[in-house]
């Protein structure tokens, strides 16, 4: 029998190498002055887009107070009520959240709704409703 003698092997081993992304400035090393002008920025900024929205939304909304009456409108006998008989025809004042098929509703309870929508915009017309405005509600006959 023969012997078989091996040669030790050695192991090389690499060098790890680990990859390592470049650091990025913290912000305790940004100078105070660019801090500073960032701060006020965000601050000017937000203050631009409260100041446009409350503009924008003053105008959608509008003082709160009733219009005046456009010329040419019938007078009704009291502001406070919203349907006032004159001379015949009936005048119906324009309340806040009043719609064309709202005020037909009231105004021609037993009538087909789009009968009496279409009664009143051919007596005031399609101009959009208003409040205080002052609606001609012809007879339901």
């Amino acid at each position: 029998m023969t012997a078989v003698i091996s040669q030790p092997r050695t192991i090389v081993a690499a060098p790890l190498t680990w990859y390592v992304p470049p650091s990025r400035p913290s912000a305790a090393s940004e100078p105070t002055a660019v801090y500073r002008r960032r701060r006020l920025m965000v601050l000017v900024v937000s203050t631009v887009i409260v100041l446009a929205a409350s503009v924008a939304l003053g105008r959608q909304v509008g003082s709160g107070e009733a219009p005046a009456s456009p010329p040419g409108a019938v007078p009704s006998a009291s502001a406070s009520a919203p349907l006032a008989a004159t001379a015949g025809a009936a005048v119906y004042v324009v309340q806040p959240g009043d719609t064309v098929w709202r005020v037909a509703r009231r105004v021609y309870p037993t009538l087909d709704q789009t009968t009496a929508v279409a009664r009143l915009v051919g007596a005031n017309g399609r101009s959009p409703l208003r409040i205080g405005q002052h609606l001609v509600v012809p007879p339901a006959s």
